[in-house]
């Protein structure tokens, strides 16, 4: 998932600009290859926030850029945690990111 510029080319399968992008790693992308691909994404100017959430368990790792260059990391863990993304404020909780997938916490066995 991205979020890019509104007036985007259609055509087109990638975006020059996103501000966010969201990267569910595979068993097979922990490691090395999630780490490629972060450093990859922090390369982007425009991109603000990278978003990781784990597709086996309720666990998310939000990066931020804070200053030039420079990024900080937080992992709310909670279900109800708020996800806040810099001066956008709260976006969603935890638990919505994971909403209609098998580990969403509000289905009930």
């Amino acid at each position: 998932m991205t979020v890019i510029d509104a007036v985007t080319d259609t055509e087109r399968t990638f975006a020059d600009r996103f501000y966010l992008v969201m990267e569910v790693p595979s068993a097979d992308d922990r490691g090395r290859i999630l780490e490629g691909k972060l450093g990859f994404y922090r390369t982007h100017p425009h991109n603000r926030f990278i978003l990781v959430a784990d597709q086996d368990r309720l666990a998310v790792t939000l990066h931020q850029r804070v200053a030039a260059g420079s990024w900080a990391s937080m992992t709310p863990m909670a279900p109800d945690d708020a996800l806040v993304l810099d001066d956008l404020g709260p976006v969603c909780k935890v638990a919505g990111i994971y909403a209609d997938t098998h580990i969403d916490p509000r289905r009930r066995p």
